[in-house]
């Protein structure tokens, strides 16, 4: 597209009423391959933003107050109420809760914690499995009744070594600098109002952690391919005969006004470069056999203070999954035969992304008018999934390292095959390719509430005024538009967004 074209684009749309401001970018090999408007509403249109974010904290408080409020004595020490499917409205089964926290536990038992502090314990899916293997361990959440729902589980004995305490994620706990050796954030982050509160919470938490000490985050949506998971819900709520109009309305919805916080994974990656305790950072894939939200759209963090927690190995080259030309038994017979002390894969094709990733990008075609169930376009088997990697990992002398850093959104991960040291090998963590550096972050889920814009509207009365080729396939809502030092609108810095 011709830059007078953009220009006239964005013209149009600055002349629409509810637009106040606006920034139009060509399709590029190097950020979205469609035409994006970053769309700034008009004023008269907002919400007050001022406090939003404290309430949007406050809000999720009296929620699980609420939902806690009643006791489920039978399942006291597996309360997964509030575990809800975007794709069905119904509660997440519970055999898949099950394999969920056992995931979790194995990766968190694997770092052999002995002082622990949990921040968002709820009602204790991981304090009551870890408390008989630590010397200490505090616990923390927002909600008074989820911590007095923990205490009634222990039927009034409190163990000595436990102590609970109402606090937000962003405060102390009381929990003293350096004292403890492990950190637990598990499928809390979701509940944070913006970057600035993640931060500051991941700051307090290096400042109680002692020497070497690691903080595990776990089930982190993510924003890398936050647009595929919003079309595959939607996709799924519609119905195969939904007008695709009416789906990609719904998909910009649930991306620009989703209620929960999503994070690229360059933001934790990034903390090496922010705070100097930070050693190592490793972003994992979700573990598990069934097929759901959690395990496909989310990952897990591990962050090492002080020190890797093994020596750093690379493979002498990275080989990109489609040069190899093989699957995974294949692949086994590879290690077998040759025996490589390391071998490192790259932008391995994701089967749990690749069919939702295949329809976004189907939704975008301006000339697409058949139901939304044709947009499938690829075959949802192909590539490999991560856990075939770890399976063989279990019968091979290697450890597989499985990392979602990369920011792609399709999905696509790195490998990297450790022969391990008593198999003659070098053991140790692989230090991975370059990641997403320079992606915005994460979104701001109170913003939503703040924009009374609607793109399928936009969209609408665009094409009164363009040809259908000039009206963008994507648009996003923005408090305002990312500015280069001289004023300008800085496209670059709005391809950085992914989330939407």
């Amino acid at each position: 597209m011709q830059s007078m074209d953009v220009e006239r684009v964005r013209r149009e749309l600055e002349d629409l009423p509810e637009v106040e401001r606006c920034g139009v970018r060509p399709p590029h090999p190097d950020g979205p391959d469609v035409l994006s408007a970053y769309v700034v509403p008009r004023r008269a249109l907002r919400a007050g933003a001022d406090g939003l974010a404290g309430r949007q904290v406050a809000e999720w408080r009296s929620l699980y107050d609420y939902l806690y409020l009643r006791p489920d004595s039978e399942k006291a020490r597996f309360d997964v109420r509030g575990w809800v499917s975007s794709y069905t409205d119904l509660e997440v089964p519970a055999t898949e809760m099950a394999e969920w926290l056992g995931r979790a536990l194995s990766r968190i038992g694997a770092l052999a914690p002995r002082r622990v502090w949990e921040i968002g314990c709820g009602t204790g899916l991981l304090l009551h499995r870890l408390i008989d293997r630590v010397e200490s361990y505090a616990a923390s959440d927002f909600s008074e009744h989820a911590l007095t729902r923990l205490a009634e589980s222990f039927d009034g004995a409190l163990p000595g070594h436990l102590s609970l305490v109402r606090a937000a994620a962003d405060e102390s706990a009381g929990v003293p600098e350096g004292s403890v050796d492990t950190v637990l954030l598990n499928s809390v982050v979701q509940y944070f109002p913006d970057a600035a509160y993640l931060e500051r919470v991941v700051e307090r938490a290096v400042r109680a952690l002692g020497p070497r000490g690691v903080l595990f985050v776990g089930d982190v949506r993510s924003a890398a391919v936050n647009p595929a998971f919003a079309t595959g819900v939607e996709l799924v709520r519609a119905g195969q005969d939904a007008e695709p109009e009416r789906v990609r309305a719904a998909v910009e919805a649930r991306c620009g006004t989703g209620v929960e916080l999503v994070v690229d994974p360059s933001y934790f990656t990034g903390l090496r470069g922010r705070m100097d305790r930070v050693a190592h950072v490793a972003v994992m894939p979700k573990r598990g056999r069934y097929r759901n939200e959690m395990t496909d759209y989310r990952y897990d963090v591990l962050v090492h203070l002080d020190e890797p927690p093994s020596a750093l190995v690379e493979p002498g080259k990275w080989t990109p999954w489609e040069e190899l030309g093989t699957g995974p038994h294949e692949l086994a017979d590879r290690l077998k035969r040759e025996r490589p002390a390391v071998l490192g894969l790259t932008a391995v094709p994701n089967p749990r992304v690749r069919a939702d990733h295949a329809a976004e990008r189907a939704l975008r075609a301006p000339d697409l008018t058949s139901g939304a169930g044709s947009v499938e376009t690829e075959d949802r088997g192909a590539g490999a999934d991560p856990e075939e990697f770890w399976r063989l990992a279990e019968e091979l002398p290697y450890d597989a390292h499985v990392s979602w850093a990369s920011s792609a959104p399709d999905g696509s991960y790195d490998v990297a095959l450790v022969r391990r040291r008593d198999e003659g090998g070098p053991g140790g963590v692989p230090v991975f390719p370059g990641t997403g550096a320079g992606l915005w972050p994460t979104n701001r889920p109170w913003q939503g509430r703040s924009q009374r814009c609607d793109t399928a509207d936009l969209r609408s009365r665009l094409r009164e005024r363009l040809p259908e080729e000039s009206v963008p396939g994507r648009f996003v809502l923005l408090e305002d538009l990312p500015e280069t030092p001289s004023g300008g609108f800085d496209g670059r810095a709005a391809d950085a967004i992914q989330w939407a």
